[in-house]
This record gives structure tokens, sequence and C-alpha cells, in this order.
């Protein structure tokens, strides 16, 4: 091996262990420097919770420890194993045309030369090999760019639990396949989804592919469920179900907060109505009086579905409000008149808000935890 040779080398290895070492560096900043302060700040918040419940303590509720919530060892195998992923696909990215037979003295970058990886080139092997090379790197680069928003958000807002880490190592790989499916089914010379649905013709040149292979590497889930909308697989059936409650009918929670609840096992607004307030202060990083609000608005949404937007041109937007109206009787008669919804569900709704401890108790912390 020549000197300029082993000096590209060399300088590519760097270049790898620089994108996979962002991963660890994030994890030992957050637990070095940022979570002191959330342990602080939790404190507060649970001793004013404590202080709500009349003791004076914070042992007067249920609040998980800290410490156990974020132990170090829980942090070796997921940042481990993202790391790893990082590393392998920054390998593609860097040095991924090593390892496709080119011709003699050829040097090929792939993410320089893009979708003319493969131009000048006759055999089709290497030609789909490059291309394929190509397309996991633009899904990696896309999904390590989405990775280096999403850790940086956390650190700012000391939330970088050890499931962050699978969730990226998960999110990578998944990016790569989708990406990869895509390509396989819009290269140049594939049916696509247009000729199978009659549709406008999709593109088909890797200047396109490349393109979506990015993006798919951003938003993976979002590509993943274009593909199963699109394709006509066989054994897809519709079942009629429950009203699913989903999460963006709460005013406030975008697409970040409905990912980070999902992370905590709270996928629908009645996942989020009956959830522990304390445990999602630990778990997740929202303004404590942003979570109350989001818990009484579910509680209000689980009872009226859909109606609940007719409640909301009225000012009625959580269950406190309702329990406000409903302290007049006319002022619920009006309601009703209004919004064309029957009196009696009005008022079996506010009986059931009346009685509901867990609300008395949002209503209670709201009031002491002003300030946060």
């Amino acid at each position: 091996m020549s000197p300029d040779e082993l000096i590209r080398l060399s300088m590519q290895l760097i270049a790898v262990l620089v994108i996979a070492g962002f991963i660890p560096a994030t994890a030992f900043s957050f637990y070095q420097f940022r979570l002191p302060k959330k342990q602080e700040e939790y404190e507060e918040i649970v001793s004013r919770l404590g202080k709500n419940n009349g003791e004076g303590n914070s042992s007067t509720i249920y609040s998980p420890n800290i410490k156990n919530e974020y132990d170090p060892k829980d942090y070796v195998v997921p940042v481990s194993l993202a790391t790893v992923v990082c590393i392998l696909c920054a390998i593609v990215v860097v040095m991924g045309a090593r390892f496709v037979e080119t011709p003699e003295g050829m040097r090929i970058s792939l993410i320089l030369m893009g979708p003319a990886v493969a131009e000048g080139l006759e055999d089709p092997q290497t030609i789909s090999q490059l291309n394929g090379m190509l397309i996991i790197a633009m899904a990696f680069m896309g999904g390590y760019i989405w990775t280096i928003q999403n850790l940086l958000r956390r650190l700012a807002t000391i939330d970088l639990p050890p499931s962050t880490y699978y969730n990226i190592a998960i999110r990578i790989m998944m990016a790569v396949f989708v990406a990869l499916l895509l390509y396989y089914f819009f290269r140049p010379g594939a049916k696509t989804v247009a000729d199978a649905l009659s549709a406008d013709e999709i593109p088909r040149n890797m200047e396109y592919l490349t393109v979506l292979a990015f993006f798919a590497g951003m938003f993976p889930q979002r590509a993943l469920q274009w593909l199963q909308e699109h394709l006509r697989l066989p054994w897809r059936h519709e079942e009629k179900g429950a009203d699913p409650l989903p999460i963006n009918m709460i005013q406030g929670a975008g697409v970040f907060q409905r990912l980070r609840l999902a992370e905590v096992g709270i996928d629908n607004s009645q996942n989020l109505a009956s959830a522990n307030l304390v445990e999602l202060l630990l778990r997740t990083p929202f303004n404590p009086r942003q979570l109350i609000d989001w818990i009484a608005q579910a509680k209000l949404y689980i009872y009226f579905k859909s109606d609940v937007m007719k409640l909301r041109k009225y000012g009625i937007r959580t269950a406190f409000d309702l329990i406000t109206v409903g302290t007049n009787g006319d002022r619920l008669e009006e309601l009703a008149t209004h919004t064309g919804m029957p009196l009696i569900h009005l008022q079996n709704v506010l009986e059931i808000m009346q009685s509901d401890s867990d609300i008395e108790m949002l209503q209670c912390a709201n009031k002491h935890l002003s300030g946060f």
C-alpha cells in the first residue's frame, strides 16, 4: 500500500470514528453534566406535590427514584448498539466503494459523486452494487442528521434515557432497509407503484432515488407507511374497531411530543388520560403544567371524541373547563343548545369528572406547581 493510500485510509477511519463517536459522547455529557440539574428540578417538583397532599414531604405520593431510572449500567448496551450501527453505516458512507470491484485506479466517493457514482461503467452488477451502496449511505445520512438533532434537543431538555439509544439504533436500521425497498421498487427499469395503480409516472432516475433515500432516512416510518398504503398486499384487510383516540387531537402535542410520549408507552389519549403525572415528570422533558393541561384535555376527549371540537369553539378545552361551566346549570344548557349535543350527555360526563379524584389532584397540582 502506497503512502498516499495509507493516508487516505487513515483519514477515512478517523472520519468513521468521529461520526460514530458522537453517540457515546452525548451519553457521557448527559450523565456527567445534565442529569444533576434534572435531579434538582425533579426533587423540587416532587416536594411541592408532597406538600400538596398535606404532609409536607414527597413520601406522600408515588415518586420513582431518578437514580434507578438513569442508572449508568443501563446505558452500556443501548449506547454500544447504537455506536456499532453507526460505525457500520459510516463505513459504507466513507469507504463503501472499497467493497465493490471497480476498474483499477478509479477513485469513488459515494457522497461527493452522488447519483453519478456509476457513470461510465458498463458492468450491470458493479452499477447495481454502487447504486445500492449510495442508497444505504444517503439513508444513513438522513437518519444520522435526524439523530444529531434529536440528541441535541434531548440534551437541552435534560431528557436522555437509555431507551433513546435503542430507538436510534432501530431507527437507523429501519431507515436503511426502507430506503433499499424503495430503491428496489423504483430503480430504473423496475415496475413502479404508478404503473400498478395507473397513476402519474413516478421518477425512476438515480437523482430522484438518492433524494428519496435521504428523506426516507429522516422519516422511515412515513416512508414505510406510504409503501403499506400503496402496495397491494394480498394479506391486507380492514377491521372495524373502537375509536383509536389519537394523541394528535390534543392541542400542543406536536410530532416530537407524540413520539416522546410513545416512548414511555402513551400511544393514545386514553393512555394519556390515565397516566401518572409524577412518572411523566421523571421520564419526559415536558413542563409539569403542560403535562397537566394535556392530561385534562385527554380526560375530556375520551368522553366526547370528535365532538370535542364543538366544545373548543366555546372555550371548553379541558376537563377543568367543563367542571367550571357545570357549576352553573344554565350555562350547561346553553352549551348543549349551541353545540347541538344532548344535555344528558354533558350532565353525565360532568358528574363523572366531578367525582374523579385524579382530576381534583391535577387541579391542586396545577395550583401548587405554578412557576415551573
